[in-house]
């Protein structure tokens, strides 16, 4: 049971490391522009 659940938690953030990404990066839906990405 416990592995099924740690399995698929794996597969849901595998699936959504690109919009993680995205986020961090300030990139695609979350690019704000030059100047509001470089206030952090």
């Amino acid at each position: 049971m416990t592995t099924d659940v740690i399995q698929q938690q794996i597969e849901y953030y595998r699936a959504r490391a690109n919009e993680y990404d995205q986020w961090f990066y300030r990139t695609g839906r979350y690019d704000r522009g030059e100047e509001l990405n470089q206030q952090g």
